[in-house]
């Protein structure tokens, strides 16, 4: 079975409790509906489109099944496992989706930023006009630079980790 959801619009500022987002529905390659969370803590909703035939319908139900029968998903913050079921495979999806798209910023950030922190959140740290961390580390003081800057971070935040994947190991 592949379920997918396309088309995924984020409202961050109206995500409170979950994420608030909007989003089509594909299943097994068809497009059969809808999903959507309004972001206040209620459940995610999702419907084929009133336009779409008994298929679209038919496809959701068999979707329902399959997410029934797929283990319980493993908390990250404890022992706890949930039942999978359609809506949260959905959740799922977006929440995959919200990392993919911050993975991408970090990634294009490192070009000029040293990024420290931990899954959830992190700090960035530049020097002028953002400076390339390349052409930091062709140079001795760029070197000491960074070398200073992330041993003042590691003690300002013992917690955090580099999440730089664009600076050498002889720098650390």
């Amino acid at each position: 079975m592949n379920i997918e959801l396309k088309n995924i619009q984020v409202n961050e500022r109206m995500s409170e409790e979950t994420n608030a987002f909007t989003a089509t529905l594909y299943i097994n390659g068809k497009k059969v509906g809808y999903a959507k969370n309004h972001g206040i803590g209620g459940p995610t909703d999702y419907a084929a489109d009133p336009f779409h035939d008994q298929e679209a319908n038919k496809l959701i139900q068999e979707a329902e099944k399959w997410c029934q029968q797929l283990p319980p998903e493993k908390s990250d913050f404890s022992d706890m496992s949930l039942p999978m079921d359609l809506e949260f495979y959905l959740d799922i999806l977006v929440e995959k989706f919200l990392l993919e798209k911050d993975s991408k910023k970090k990634t294009k950030r490192m070009a000029t930023h040293i990024l420290f922190g931990d899954k959830l959140r992190y700090i960035e740290v530049t020097w002028g006009k953002n400076w390339p961390i390349s052409k930091m580390i062709e140079r001795p003081d760029g070197q000491a630079m960074i070398r200073k800057t992330l041993a003042e971070l590691k003690v300002k935040y013992p917690t955090y980790k580099l999440l730089n994947t664009n600076i050498p190991q002889e720098l650390l």
